[in-house]
Formats: structure tokens, sequence, C-alpha cells
């Protein structure tokens, strides 16, 4: 997997995260800095440690011997993996459900735990499929863990100011990003 490959999967992963964001900016009173920097560090953390989670399937001895085997059949199933989660957050842009907003506390570490916990699914998915690629781990966390904060940052700052509608259009977003991704690994490493 090349640099730009991954970017564009860090980017696509956090645009979930950012659709997150932009409902808690939606609703809040004013933007703490103390807050945005806690739910920053929260999210980043829980997705870099997704990801790394996911990229263990490599540790695995049986993973690992077979993959130097066969491995069209990893890039095959990252592939696979990258357009499932792409097509998963088209869904869930296209199925927009309408929200009426109202003011709320920005939450607690617990609450923004738990958030940040169900957007790092597919975190751990790309991960896995990461693996199969072997790329480095040191790269996959930087670029996800710098895209996660200015996903967060972003994503705050849009939901305070344009609302909570915006979330949707993140989801059609990051889902063409990770499906065009999966079909650009088939065309490259499969065909």
């Amino acid at each position: 997997m090349n640099r730009w490959e991954l970017v564009f999967t860090s980017i696509g992963l956090s645009l979930d995260v950012y659709a997150v964001a932009i409902c808690k900016g939606a609703v809040v009173r004013k933007i703490e800095a103390k807050k945005l920097l806690q739910m920053c560090l929260i999210f980043s953390v829980w997705q870099i440690c997704s990801l790394l989670a996911g990229n263990l399937f490599m540790v695995i001895p049986a993973f690992a011997e077979r993959s130097y085997r066969i491995g069209r059949i990893w890039y095959g199933l990252t592939a696979i993996i990258l357009m499932g989660v792409g097509i998963y957050m088209l869904y869930k842009g296209i199925r927009g459900r309408p929200i009426q907003e109202r003011l709320e506390a920005w939450g607690s570490i617990k609450e923004m735990c738990l958030l940040s916990m169900a957007t790092s699914v597919d975190a751990f998915l790309t991960g896995v499929g990461f693996a199969f690629m072997e790329t480095g781990l040191l790269e996959e966390a930087a670029a996800v863990g710098v895209m996660t904060v200015l996903a967060v940052v972003l994503g705050i700052y849009t939901g305070y100011l344009l609302g909570y509608e915006q979330k949707y259009k993140a989801h059609i977003i990051g889902g063409i990003i990770l499906t065009g991704i999966g079909v650009e690994i088939t065309v490259r490493y499969l065909t």
C-alpha cells in the first residue's frame, strides 16, 4: 500500500469520527478548549488502538505464514473489508434520519469513550486489511492519529456553526473514499 492509499484510507476512517464530532458540536452551548482537547485525545487513542489491534492478525502464526504464500487472497480480503466499510458508511449517510437539535452538556469521559469505541470498529477492520497488505505500523498509526484529531476539531466547529445535518454528508464522502480505495486495491493488486 503506498502513502496516498494510506492517507486517503485514514481520511475515510476519520470521516466517521467527523460525523460524531459534528453531532456533538451542534448541541454544545460553547466550544471549550479543554473538552475539545480531551475529545481529540480519547478518539485518536481509540482509533489507533483499534487499528493496531486489527493489525495483530499478522502476529498469529497461521496468518503470517500463509500471507507469504497466498498474498493475492489477502489483498482481496483487504479490498472486500474496505469496500464493505465504505458501503456501510454510504448506507448510513443516505438513510439519514432527521433529528431535532437541542443544547446539551459536552458529556463525560465515559460518554466520549463509548462514542469513540463505536466509531473505531471500522478502524479495527481496516487494521486487519492493512495487516494483510503489510503496511508499516508507525505510518498507519501516525496517519490515523493525525486525521482523527483533525476530524474532531473540524467536526466540532462544523457542527457548532452549521448544524447536525452535515454528518450525513461526512458519511457519504467517507463511504465513497473507502469504497474507492477498495476498488483501487482490486485493480492494482489483483489484476
